[in-house]
């Protein structure tokens, strides 16, 4: 999603920004359904899915960055 809201332009940059928005906020909600006993996952598994989540947000920067390295590398 990270990848597809750096290369979206115009109406859908929005709707993939209203999507990521979603699916960041979406381990929070069922956390908060999880304390009331309305969602079948252990709290501890929510929160490293909601962890997950946030973490995926820098790793594409990160592995566009190396893997640019590694072709400037490859070239010369």
């Amino acid at each position: 999603l990270t990848k597809a809201l750096a290369r979206a332009r115009g109406r859908h940059r929005l709707q993939v920004l209203a999507f990521l928005g979603w699916r960041l906020a979406k381990p929070g909600v069922r956390l908060a359904q999880r304390a009331v006993g309305r969602d079948p996952l252990p709290a501890p598994a929510l929160l490293r899915l909601w962890w997950g989540c946030w973490r995926g947000l820098g790793a594409y920067g990160v592995a566009s960055r190396t893997a640019r390295a590694r072709r400037r590398e490859a070239g010369r």
